[in-house]
């Protein structure tokens, strides 16, 4: 299996499921906590890309960042505006992110992280 990588924060419920379920697979699993290690910007607008979601999707809307950033539903936001904040507030990411063979799903709730496997 290709290398496949989570994007997580431990204190949240839905990362800790999506990594227990992940784990239980035979992966090459690579953990990132993104809020400790910063994500670049071209490496969110491959990940946002290579998923079916919408790019607003990856953004934590009740999060500050999110409303001091003067970008709104209502607006559309692009990939590379969702990316630009996501590196200036990594805590706006929505998560969890999976990651595997070119494909990225935002894994909520935890087990649609298997639709990548």
């Amino acid at each position: 299996m290709a290398e496949a990588t989570l994007y997580y924060n431990p204190n949240c419920s839905k990362c800790r499921g999506a990594r227990e379920l992940l784990e239980a697979r035979d992966l090459d699993l690579t953990i990132v906590e993104y809020l400790d290690v910063s994500v670049d910007r071209d490496t969110l607008i491959t990940i946002i890309e290579s998923s079916d979601s919408m790019p607003a999707e990856f953004i934590r809307t009740g999060e500050t960042a999110w409303k001091d950033s003067g970008l709104a539903l209502s607006h559309t936001p692009t990939v590379a505006e969702v990316a630009d904040l996501i590196v200036q507030c990594p805590g706006a990411m929505q998560r969890p992110i999976f990651v595997v063979g070119g494909k990225a799903v935002i894994a909520r709730p935890p087990d649609r992280a298997l639709e990548l496997l």
